[in-house]
This record gives C-alpha cells, sequence and structure tokens, in this order.
C-alpha cells in the first residue's frame, strides 16, 4: 500500500490512548504502507564494525535525500494482542479471525500475546490457544504454548509434546521454575 501524504500516520500519531493503538495494530496487517515523502536525516553519521571496533564516519550534502520506511514489529502486535485479551476475554474469536490476515512473524506475534494473558480464559478456550500456539512457525511461541500446557496438565503432557517437536529449541523446554514460596524448605511451612 503506498500513499502520497502522512495522513495514515499522521492518524496513528494522533492515537492518545493505548486501548486505540492496540485496535490499530490488530486492525491492518498490511501496516501503514511507505511514503513517497522522503525524510531528512543528519549529513553526518558514524558506522561502527563491532566486530573489531574500527569507525568510519559518513558525510552527506544537506541535499541527500534519505528514505523512511515506518515498520510496526512484531512486539507491538503481540503486546496489542496481550493487552486486548486481557482488557476483555470475549474478543478471543475476534482476534484468532485478525490473526489469519497477518504475514507468518506477526501472526504468530499476535498468538503469542494470546498466549500472554491466556490466564483469563476458561481451561477449555485456554487449550484452544494452546493449540493454536503450538501449531505457530517461531519455537519461542511453540515454547510459551508448552509453558501455558505445563499449568494446565503439568509437565508430563507438555514435556511429551517438546520431545516431539521438530526444533531442537522447543525439545529442550522445560517447565518454569516454581515460585521460591513453592521450594522445599529445611525450616519447613
Amino acid at each position: 500500500m503506498l500513499w502520497d501524504n502522512d495522513s495514515p500516520l499522521e492518524e496513528l500519531a494522533t492515537i492518545d490512548d493505548a486501548e486505540e493503538l492496540c485496535r490499530q495494530l490488530l486492525a491492518r496487517p498490511c501496516g501503514w504502507g511507505t511514503s513517497t515523502r522522503h525524510t531528512w536525516v543528519s549529513p553526518q553519521w558514524m558506522e561502527v564494525d563491532l566486530s573489531d571496533g574500527t569507525s568510519r564516519t559518513y558525510t552527506v550534502d544537506e541535499h541527500t535525500l534519505g528514505h523512511h520506511r515506518p515498520s510496526f514489529e512484531p512486539p507491538l502486535r503481540r503486546w496489542a494482542s496481550r493487552r486486548a485479551l486481557q482488557g476483555n476475554s470475549e474478543r478471543l474469536e475476534d482476534l484468532l479471525r485478525a490473526a489469519g490476515q497477518f504475514e507468518p512473524r506477526h501472526r504468530d506475534a499476535l498468538i503469542h500475546g494470546l498466549l500472554d494473558a491466556a490466564h483469563v480464559l476458561d481451561a477449555p478456550t485456554r487449550r484452544r490457544v494452546i493449540k493454536r500456539g503450538l501449531q505457530t512457525a517461531q519455537a519461542s511461541v511453540r515454547r510459551t504454548a508448552l509453558d501455558r500446557l505445563c499449568e494446565l496438565d503439568g509437565p508430563a503432557k507438555a514435556h511429551r509434546r517438546a520431545r516431539a517437536d521438530t526444533n531442537a529449541t522447543v525439545r529442550k523446554w522445560r517447565p518454569p521454575h516454581p515460585e521460591p514460596s513453592q521450594l522445599p524448605s529445611l525450616l519447613g511451612s
């Protein structure tokens, strides 16, 4: 999607509350497009090679155009879906439907946010979200789904599911550490 003025970004910039920002982030699977207008940048900047610490300074004249592509990365989608579900668990169906419109990494981020907020759902509904999480392409989302499965059904079932995963990182999954109050004590409880 291309636009010739900044109206979509101006619309985004006028959002003054988190709920509306969540709604916008979850409603636009294609983002806000790119601009044919260019952004002016500093005429001088430095590039540092992290491997050896060397640096190089770049200088351009004041008429050199820069190009800026606004990008809304998956962590914002994760945040927005977590916040939306925590605010109203009845939105789950709409959020799951919306996930199908996003490209894979944004869809997985949205599902990740739903897993983060799964505690607001009843057990059968939470299982549906866990199942979706276990079907995602990203290992980190599947590991979070395993954490939620462990909370519902215990570590044995989650371990079995983890061992069957195609990704080595997921296969190495271990249950989250118990809370300090749940650890045995020499002094007794």
